[in-house]
């Protein structure tokens, strides 16, 4: 039987893994509630109010190319009057075309991926965790992100983009206020920095912004 609920797990509706929902559409999200054991608790319904933590990382758009770069691109205005994917809806389309890139688009990140890997593409502009599982599962691929072509400001205020927080709920206000301070003491301490690269990310992921020594 399980006790009484102490976290929960936030979910898009009909919405797999490092896919996003369609901006400007509306989409439902399922909260999971569970114990301190880990078991569901199924008795656990109605309307809930939810907050969030103080940011763990961030998560942003990478510029992807063939191997080599022999298109040579080295900002986003490269990319226009390209062959460009991206995914319908998403907000990597939506500031591409916003800024006069063409974009041919996708319905699924295997399908636009693969065809720039098959060389049907020149480029795509997607998420980084969405680049990072394609690349574990395809090592042999043909393509490369170009990691230091820095991110458009318009793109992070507003942008679609945003830090990764953990949703608590209303009343756990300290609960939400201690994980916040431990969380902040976690990036400072490097233990955030580790655990990033642990699963392919790396200090970029830290900061919305490009951090200048």
């Amino acid at each position: 039987m399980p006790s009484m609920p102490t976290n929960c797990l936030l979910v898009d509706d009909g919405v797999e893994f490092c896919e996003s929902p369609t901006a400007g559409t509306a989409f439902n999200e399922t909260i999971t509630a569970f114990d301190q054991f880990g078991n569901t608790s199924t008795g656990f319904t109605g309307t809930q109010c939810i907050t969030f933590s103080g940011p763990a990382y961030w998560y942003g758009p990478a510029v992807l190319v063939a191997k080599g770069n022999p298109l040579k691109i080295a900002s986003y205005d490269d990319l226009k009057g390209k062959k460009v994917g991206s995914i319908s809806g998403s907000a990597a389309d939506f500031y591409l075309r916003k800024i006069g890139v063409q974009t041919t688009a996708f319905k699924s990140e295997t399908e636009e991926l693969q065809s720039l890997n098959q060389g049907r593409l020149e480029a795509v502009l997607e998420d980084d965790l969405v680049f990072i599982e394609f690349e574990k599962t395809n090592p042999q691929s043909n393509i490369q992100a170009l990691w230091s072509i820095a991110t458009p400001p318009d793109i992070i205020n507003g942008g679609g983009y945003g830090m990764a927080r953990y949703a608590f709920r209303k009343e756990d206000c300290q609960l939400r206020s201690a994980y916040t301070t431990a969380l902040s003491e976690m990036r400072a301490n490097g233990m955030v920095s580790a655990i990033l690269k642990k699963y392919g990310l790396t200090d970029r992921n830290l900061s919305m912004y490009k951090l200048e020594p």
